[in-house]
């Protein structure tokens, strides 16, 4: 899956996005605080719910159009929601909202929806009205969208699989998941000998890392070398496994660090090492073609693994498409000045530039001064 652009108007947050357009591997957005990068990042994850047939109030009014690739087809999807009446001012309190489902009774209507797949329309919707190949359908939900509805017709199933890859990462997972599956490891050990079964696997990182620990040793070895270049105290990341019910082992991740006996156990861990293993390891056993979403990309990595964290995104960006927000200079000043977006506003019309702002014939260093300069840089606002 590649996203290729979002254009979304959505009264709920107040905001309008022009055309944005994303880079196949690597997009920075990059701008100052209150522009709106994290409102596209989120954007996307709001589409990518609805695509799911998540119903919501926070979704009156909503407009948008919507390119990506996947599976060597190119799609554009696009929709229209029903405005709110004045009773419904109270929904919109809550300018970030939580994408869960409501009553259907309390939610938004889609008046117009239309799927198409390398020019040619393959899903429309117009009010009550849905065609299916040029054929009317059944009368169908008109409060699911159309991608979920109909995710089981083969065409359309392909545009659900892909916006289905989106990732949105929050910087954090939780170990109970992992213990659930406790009972499964060593069925799981068996049915995914690979690396590419292991990725395309929705299980716990944790498991997935003990999985290739077993299964593709060379991988783990690749991720446990990158950590250590983060951390040379560290001498050897491992996994031992200990009684879990009266059959049953389970993993468990330890390290092992320069002039101390005692093994740590993964739990143990400082919060930044903990955090930069598990994103190296996320970074390694994501499936091919995952879209991944991360805000402010710096967050809960120390000084001494935005390097590598950095470097090993741009590795992977080869077989996943990442989208980004960052503040930090280390980051901006690391990532190609190609792969810059500058988000910029204007009243509640957001736009998003590239490095076309930016003199050709500067270097990386020079750019990145340039940009710290530009109007929509430091002062956000966009200019015609």
């Amino acid at each position: 899956m590649q996203l290729v652009s979002i254009e979304i108007n959505d009264p709920n947050v107040g905001w309008k996005l022009e055309r944005a357009e994303f880079f196949s591997d690597v997009t920075l957005l990059v701008g100052l605080s209150g522009v709106g990068k994290t409102r596209i990042l989120e954007s996307i994850r709001k589409l990518s719910s609805i695509s799911r047939g998540i119903t919501s109030a926070r979704f009156f009014g909503i407009d948008w159009r919507l390119e990506f690739n996947h599976g060597g087809s190119s799609f554009v999807w696009t929709g229209q929601y029903e405005a709110a009446g004045d009773d419904n001012d109270e929904i919109f309190s809550t300018l970030e909202p939580p994408f869960i489902e409501d009553d259907n009774a309390n939610t938004p209507s889609l008046l117009l929806e239309q799927l198409q797949i390398d020019g040619v329309v393959i899903a429309d919707r117009k009010g009550e009205t849905i065609l299916l190949d040029g054929k009317e359908t059944p009368k169908l939900s008109n409060k699911e969208s159309l991608i979920h509805i109909l995710k089981n017709e083969e065409s359309v199933g392909k545009a659900h699989s892909g916006l289905d890859s989106i990732l949105h990462v929050d910087h954090s997972e939780s170990r109970r998941q992992f213990y659930s599956f406790g009972s499964k490891f060593e069925m799981l050990k068996k049915k995914l000998a690979t690396i590419e079964q292991i990725r395309a696997e929705d299980i716990p990182t944790h498991l997935k890392l003990a999985l290739v620990h077993e299964n593709c040793p060379d991988i783990f070895d690749d991720i446990s070398t990158q950590f250590q270049e983060a951390f040379p105290n560290v001498d050897e990341i491992g996994i031992r496994y200990v009684e879990f019910g009266p059959s049953n082992k389970l993993p468990r991740l330890y390290m092992k660090e320069s002039g101390v006996d005692k093994l740590i156990p993964e739990e143990a861990f400082s919060s930044g090492m903990h955090r930069t293993l598990l994103h190296l390891s996320r970074m390694s056993l994501w499936p091919d073609g995952t879209v991944v979403l991360v805000d402010e990309f710096e967050n809960s990595f120390g000084v001494n693994c935005i390097h590598y964290v950095t470097q090993d995104l741009q590795v992977h960006s080869q077989r996943m498409q990442f989208i980004l927000t960052s503040h930090h200079p280390y980051i901006i000043n690391n990532i190609e000045k190609k792969n810059w977006k500058i988000v910029s506003r204007k009243g509640n019309a957001v736009k998003v530039s590239g490095s076309e702002l930016l003199k050709t014939e500067s270097s990386h260093h020079e750019a990145f001064l340039q940009l710290l300069n530009l109007p929509q840089y430091f002062e956000g606002i966009y200019v015609e």
